[in-house]
């Protein structure tokens, strides 16, 4: 009687009732991972609107506590400038202690850049393992690559410095709405590209840095609400580019489909357009707010006329 017993239990499943666990466990795994993966597309977007609050807070900040002029967005080493070492608006936030951050030189007098196991200058959403913008080719389109990496503006983080003092310098996924770096961009008032924030290049002059109207104030902001601030991208002069026309297939051919005027402007959030050209990016404002808006038609869009509720100009302000 006990032997019939133990011959009616089962040792185990049968094959046919591990195959259906199994197409079970991949049917809930192919219905959770999109939505994983958007949750952790939502929070890589929510971090980053974070990151760029406290950025835009350390600038106004800055602005306090001199006398309302906005920072120098970028300044080339240069002998003959008055900042021989150059100048880097998010290097000098951390040095001067605006904003808490490390610096990417960690040994006196190496060239060797270390990025940082995190820092408030990178986007979650960006890539680490690029160097874009100033160190690379800048992207000519909002999802590239290269608009996605990080940089260092410039030539402002020399290693060695000229006055002797340790280097210091931040790698940085964010940039200031910064136009007007070259002794070729108009930085007067009237001009058509008057953008908030300042740059100078080692081939302008020097003459420059003594205009009287050079450096923006935070007086000149009419609508804080409305001009932007810092913008998610690895090059500083990313606005009012010429259009590119040279796209790489199968994306677009030259001369096929619209012109992108503001090519280096970042798409990091969201869903992409169908020609996986633009998506969203996050923007801050003068008055501190962050807001997550789709590139295109953004970036076929020029930046001296106010297109709806975003624009970059001081003077349209």
């Amino acid at each position: 009687m006990m032997r019939n017993l133990h011959r009616g239990i089962r040792d185990g499943f049968t094959l046919v009732e591990l195959l259906v666990v199994i197409g079970i466990i991949a049917l809930l795994i192919s219905i959770l991972l999109p939505a994983l993966n958007k949750a952790r597309q939502e929070a890589y977007t929510t971090q980053c609107a974070s990151n760029m609050r406290q950025l835009a807070l350390a600038v106004l900040q800055y602005a306090y506590d001199n006398k309302g002029k906005l920072i120098i967005g970028e300044i080339d080493a240069n002998p003959s400038y008055p900042y021989r070492d150059g100048w880097d608006w998010a290097s000098e936030l951390m040095y001067q202690r605006y904003i808490s951050t490390p610096n990417i030189y960690q040994t006196h007098n190496s060239m060797t850049i270390t990025l940082p196991p995190s820092s408030v200058f990178e986007c979650p959403a960006g890539i680490r393992d690029i160097e874009g913008g100033q160190g690379g080719q800048p992207g000519m389109w909002p999802t590239s690559l290269e608009d996605n990496g990080w940089a260092v503006n410039g030539q402002c983080a020399q290693n060695p410095r000229l006055d002797g003092t340790p280097a210091y310098g931040v790698a940085t996924w964010y940039q200031l709405n910064q136009r007007n770096c070259s002794a070729t961009n108009s930085i007067s008032e009237g001009g058509t590209e008057v953008a908030p924030f300042m740059g100078f290049q080692s081939n302008g002059t020097a003459a420059y840095l003594s205009a009287p109207d050079w450096q923006r104030s935070l007086s000149e902001v009419r609508k804080s609400e409305n001009l932007i601030m810092i913008i998610e991208g690895s090059n500083d002069n990313w606005c009012d580019q010429t259009s590119t026309a040279t796209y790489t297939p199968p994306l677009y051919c030259s001369g096929n489909g619209l012109p992108i005027i503001v090519a280096r402007l970042a798409a990091r959030h969201g869903q992409k357009t169908a020609d996986g050209l633009n998506a969203y990016t996050n923007m801050a404002f003068f008055d501190g707010h962050v807001a997550t808006v789709p590139t295109y038609p953004f970036t076929t869009q020029s930046l001296d006329n106010d297109k709806g509720n975003i624009v970059a100009y001081v003077n349209n302000q």
